[in-house]
């Protein structure tokens, strides 16, 4: 999961100011604010791990130019919004309710944490359908939560699905669209992603993601949290057989009910 953040927006909705967002301090502040260990540990299963797209879960990061990985350090994510001048920055941010495994319960504790740093975060439980819709209309007023589409080794899934997800101009679960005022990192990466789709060579390719992941991470395209464990119950007459080597979360195509 992560929060996506809308960095290629020039104002902000809610005052028609420059929009917050694209000041690099400020979206680095959000992710030293929230403390995912201790969410994972207390209002989770304790088995999920952080995530970075597109990783897999526990992956650590490509760092880039940062010297360490956004750790939570509410010190000093209060002191980048104080040398932003952001304190008080006030947002709603859209959480789609109803898939997710406890997201009323670790959607409040994350917008309590960003309060707590200086944010003014009013966290939108939304109907999932209805969140959805706005997503894919790009119709959000500001930051949302959404899953990563993870690339594990094995899985049916490549770096691609994923950037083409949640990140990539005129993704379906972004803000960004080709109309919009890219900053110079984010034409960047784009550029990374075009090539790498025109690009034969796996090892090139590859090469080209993790230099667009590299971009993503030591930017702070977004507020990165944690994989979900999703938990299922099933009777003894159901039969389920994974049809990737590496599981993607219950597909209802490969239940078959056996016979009594």
């Amino acid at each position: 999961m992560q929060i996506e953040l809308p960095i290629s927006w020039a104002n902000d909705p809610k005052t028609g100011k420059p929009n917050p967002w694209r000041d690099k301090r400020v979206r680095q502040a959000a992710n030293h604010a929230i403390d995912v260990e201790s969410i994972v540990k207390n209002l989770l299963t304790g088995n999920e791990q952080r995530s970075y797209a597109p990783f897999p879960p526990g992956y650590q990061p490509p760092l880039g130019s940062l010297s360490a990985q956004y750790n939570y350090d509410p010190k000093k994510a209060r002191a980048l919004l104080e040398e932003a001048g952001q304190v008080g920055f006030e947002f709603d941010l859209l959480l789609a309710v109803g898939l997710w495994t406890g997201d009323r319960v670790w959607g409040a504790a994350v917008g309590q944490m960003l309060n707590d740093v200086g944010f003014k975060c009013n966290v939108l439980y939304t109907p999932f359908s209805e969140a959805l819709v706005q997503m894919r209309n790009h119709e959000t007023k500001g930051p949302f939560v959404f899953n990563q589409g993870g690339a594990p080794k094995g899985g049916p899934y490549d770096p691609l699905f994923s950037w083409q997800l949640i990140t990539a101009v005129d993704a379906p679960y972004s803000h960004t669209v080709k109309t919009d005022t890219l900053l110079p990192e984010q034409q960047k990466f784009q550029t990374l992603i075009d090539q790498a789709k025109a690009e034969f060579d796996a090892k090139k390719r590859n090469d080209m993601y993790y230099e667009a992941a590299k971009i993503h991470y030591e930017n702070a395209f977004a507020v990165y949290l944690f994989n979900l464990s999703h938990l299922y119950v099933t009777r003894g007459n159901i039969d389920y057989t994974e049809y990737y080597d590496v599981p993607t979360g219950m597909n209802l195509m490969a239940v078959k009910k056996l016979k009594a």
